[in-house]
């Protein structure tokens, strides 16, 4: 079949080609734009990801390693490094202030400081046992530190994803869950066929302009946008073959988005996605 005759059968059957638009379009975003670079191998099992303001860095880490990497914005190659721990499983990161902090997949919570002067301090995590965690948030109005579950009995027993906190003021977790994402609330934005049994949280990150928050979860091939009061506003399905292992996700100050994918058989990547102006 030639050329011609390809572009003319196209046109009659109302059909698009492939375009760079078609992987994750979401409103105000130009993904034609998007550009995607590939990472140190020591970041092979890239997990959480944030924006610091104070140096215009990015921050992230391996999952399997105690050691926070420093990445510049234009070429995302490691600068620096911030080594806080033994080798454990680190899944969630937000920067509060001038320190960092990291979460175990436990739910243990260690508080990175900035500054060479001081150690770093842990948070034991005591709440609900038997939960694997991967995403954390940090809630300016109420200052927590929001820990989302990835997997639990309760997730199951009741179809929803719970949200648990850490409240920064009282230095303690609280006891109870303080939000429930109803699996169903999400199921309602998507077609018949793509919706989920289950879902398994892996990154957020809140929106600096619209408050917006965005909770990506890999094996489902979701990104879920729910507004600042955790409604859910829509939810997009992730391109397999770009989002092998999409991990982390956070954003710069003009609200471009970062998403960061693990190795998972090739080479560990970050993928941009600027903001229309």
């Amino acid at each position: 079949m030639s050329k011609y005759t390809c572009i003319l059968l196209l046109a009659l059957l109302g059909c698009n080609a492939p375009t760079h638009t078609q992987p994750l379009n979401i409103p105000g975003y130009d993904w034609s734009s998007y550009s995607k670079a590939f990472l140190h191998h020591d970041l092979d099992e890239v997990s959480a990801i944030r924006y610091r303001k104070a140096d215009a860095s990015l921050y992230t880490m391996n999952d399997e390693e105690g050691i926070i990497y420093i990445l510049d914005t234009s070429e995302f190659k490691v600068v620096n490094e911030v080594k806080f721990g033994k080798d454990g499983d680190y899944e969630g990161m937000e920067i509060v202030g001038n320190d960092i902090y990291v979460m175990e997949s436990n739910g243990n919570i260690t508080k990175v400081p900035t500054s060479k002067d001081r150690e770093p301090v842990k948070y034991k995590y005591d709440v609900a046992k038997k939960t694997e965690f991967e995403s954390m948030l940090w809630d300016d109005r109420n200052q927590w530190l929001l820990l989302v579950s990835k997997s639990s009995a309760l997730d199951k027993d009741k179809k929803a994803t719970h949200v648990y906190a850490y409240d920064m003021r009282s230095h303690s977790f609280i006891n109870e869950p303080i939000r429930a994402i109803a699996w169903s609330s999400i199921n309602n934005k998507l077609q018949k066929e793509d919706r989920v049994k289950q879902l398994h949280p892996s990154a957020i990150a809140r929106h600096p302009k619209t408050e917006d928050i965005y909770m990506l979860a890999s094996i489902e091939k979701l990104l879920v946008v729910f507004d600042k009061s955790w409604q859910v506003k829509n939810v997009y399905k992730l391109d397999k073959k770009l989002f092998k292992q999409a991990e982390g996700i956070t954003f710069d100050d003009h609200g471009n988005i970062y998403i960061t994918n693990e190795a998972r058989g090739g080479r560990p990547n970050i993928i941009k996605i600027p903001i229309k102006h």
